[in-house]
């Protein structure tokens, strides 16, 4: 089954640094140090299955300093820098304890207490300054701790702030709440120009914030640059991710306080005119720490079978498939865009993929031929539309989230994920240790239709 429709399928080589193996950002697990990465952009315009045209885009070299917010520690500790300017230490029920014990590389028992934002390592009741845990040096000097010669230091990690143009940017000042910024001054609306010229206002209301168009129209989402900016409801979408209040990303032990009420004495008056009633009571308040409530993981729309002489099921799809479906879907109905479903065999294909990653990182298969050839050994019908995203990381991008939220970051990559002729997707992951422990990532997309 031929096509002469042109299907453009624009993919992305990405590499992600490492950082500190137990250092990172406050929430997830984010190396911050990129170190001599190099990003690529290739480009596929495929006419039918038997012939395409490749070409390679620039590459870049990206370098930033390392940083680091908090230190993960076995049994689900972790110190981590506040947004006060000192630490708190919190159990992995998210409360926040004083003391824990550690073993350090050379089997001693050491005690780290972190109290009134001080803290503080002991062995045999004497305060040592420095000890190695997992090969990584830990410093404390002067009421600061450093990891690896790397001070441990608040960031304020929320996506609280977008620059839309060089002159505009939104800002989210509390929950629903969001202001605009024109060359520097705060204003009530400002006026930016999509990817064809024509001209939109962002305003910001009492509540979220409205998009209209030159006949004052309301718009649900616009594409500035190479960004997708959308308004749902009270939010503000960027990109698929959105906007939350500044430190809303911070690592918080949350406390709930709860009132016991116990009557201890009841005394009624009934007269002939009316009825008196009196009520002592004692209150004991209670201070109970509970875990903060985390976001839930989006969920795939149940889809429907394709009728097909195929195998075209979708009842066992990886995990992988599952919840990047859920993102995947979240964000393709913003945009108006049909939900994807899973299929067994596309699966069985991006796995096969993803392990090919480990010994060959391309869009070539290690005996050099297309990835699309994986497509094509399966029994799925001949594709009229495919495109595939890769990216790999050390000690990074470890779950679906985070290759998800890669991805999304990235405009070729998001040409994919928004794709309106792909009908079906399916993830797929592969780890190999190297100097180090990489995780690479799998994303194909296809469509028969």
């Amino acid at each position: 089954m031929e096509s002469n429709r042109l299907v453009k399928i624009i993919c992305v080589v990405c590499a992600a640094g490492c950082c500190l193996s137990s250092c990172g950002s406050t929430g997830e697990e984010k190396p911050k140090k990129l170190s001599s990465v190099s990003t690529g952009v290739t480009t596929t315009v495929t006419t039918n299955k038997k012939s395409a045209e490749t070409i390679t885009g620039s590459v870049t070299t990206i370098q930033t300093a390392a940083t680091c917010t908090k230190i993960v520690f076995d049994g689900g500790y972790t110190l981590f820098a506040n947004v006060h300017g000192g630490y708190t230490l919190i159990n992995s029920s998210n409360e926040i304890v004083n003391s824990f014990e550690i073993t350090d590389d050379n089997g001693d028992k050491l005690v780290l207490t972190c109290d009134g934002n001080t803290v503080t390592v002991t062995k045999n009741g004497k305060k040592v300054n420095s000890f190695s845990y997992k090969g990584t040096r830990i410093i404390i000097s002067a009421n600061e701790v450093y990891y690896a010669n790397t001070k441990v230091t608040y960031v304020d990690e929320s996506f609280s702030s977008f620059n839309v143009t060089d002159k505009v940017t939104i800002r989210c000042i509390a929950e629903n709440k969001f202001e605009i910024v024109k060359d520097g001054k705060t204003v009530k609306k400002a006026t930016v120009k999509d990817v064809n010229g024509s001209k939109y206002v962002l305003e910001a209301m009492d509540k979220g914030m409205e998009i209209t168009n030159t006949d004052n129209e309301l718009m649900e989402s616009i594409v500035v640059g190479n960004n997708y900016i959308s308004v749902s409801g009270d939010k503000v979408i960027i990109n698929g991710k959105t906007m939350r209040p500044p430190h809303s990303a911070d690592i918080k032990a949350v406390t709930t306080t709860v009132t016991t009420t116990t009557t201890t004495a009841t005394t009624t008056t009934t007269t002939s005119k009316k009825t008196e009633k009196k009520t002592q009571t004692q209150t004991e308040t209670v201070t109970e720490p509970v875990q903060e409530e985390q976001p839930s993981t989006p969920q795939p729309a149940e889809p429907t079978e394709p009728d097909s002489s195929t195998n075209m099921s979708n009842r066992n799809l990886s995990a992988e498939t599952s919840e990047m479906l859920g993102y995947v879907n979240e964000v393709r109905k913003q945009y108006g865009l049909r939900e994807l479903e899973g299929l067994e065999l596309l699966d069985s294909a991006a796995d096969v993929r993803a392990n090919e990653l480990l010994e060959n990182y391309s869009h070539d298969r290690p005996d050099g031929n297309s990835y699309i050839t994986a497509i094509e050994e399966t029994d799925l019908p001949e594709w009229r539309a495919a495109a595939e995203n890769i990216a790999y990381g050390m000690n990074s991008m470890t779950t679906v989230k985070e290759a998800f939220d890669a991805w999304m970051n990235s405009p070729p990559h998001r040409e994919n994920i928004l794709n309106p002729d792909v009908r079906y997707m399916a993830c797929a992951k592969a780890t190999k240790s190297e100097n180090g422990e990489y995780t690479y990532w799998e994303q194909l997309f296809y469509s028969d239709i």
